[in-house]
């Protein structure tokens, strides 16, 4: 059974990932007497919940690991659920996969680490005896980060 289980996963990668790695879902996956029909992927992630798109994906991963797509929708979905640290890893693993260099992971990253910094900054309790150095701390890192990615932009335009 566990055999036939990752046959189905390893076939149903196989069809979307040429498709997927491209930037779009296949408009229809055609099943064979023992595929389970599954929505198109851009259908469960225009529907599903961070909890339903991981569930749906993390298979996936597991037998197209390095499938660009999946990886990001992963990553979409943990920054959903504020799992900062899971999705710039997924991200990570991505832009590593593309070769180190893709504006749009380095933008996903990018968001995703200065909401991972906003939620710090929010939870930072109001009443604790070092709040100020605490905010001061996070700040300072938001700001670092910040200058950082305008460096690289500026320089990624040619700038001196």
């Amino acid at each position: 059974m566990l055999r036939s289980l990752k046959s189905i996963f390893a076939r149903r990668v196989a069809d979307e990932a040429p498709s997927v790695v491209n930037g779009h879902a296949p408009a229809q996956f055609t099943a064979s007497a023992h595929a389970p029909i599954l929505p198109p992927l851009q259908t469960a992630l225009e529907a599903g919940t961070p909890e339903a798109i991981i569930k749906r994906f993390e298979p996936l991963l597991v037998h197209g690991p390095k499938n660009i797509k999946v990886l990001e929708t992963l990553a979409q979905a943990y920054a959903r659920k504020t799992m900062f640290d899971k999705a710039l890893s997924l991200y990570q693993r991505a832009l590593e996969i593309m070769g180190g260099k893709n504006p749009v992971i380095e933008e996903a990253i990018a968001e995703t680490t200065l909401k991972k910094l906003d939620l710090e900054l929010s939870q930072v309790d109001p009443k604790a005896p070092d709040q100020a150095d605490q905010r001061e701390r996070i700040q300072n890192r938001r700001l670092d980060f910040q200058w950082h990615e305008m460096e690289e932009t500026h320089t990624a335009k040619g700038g001196s």
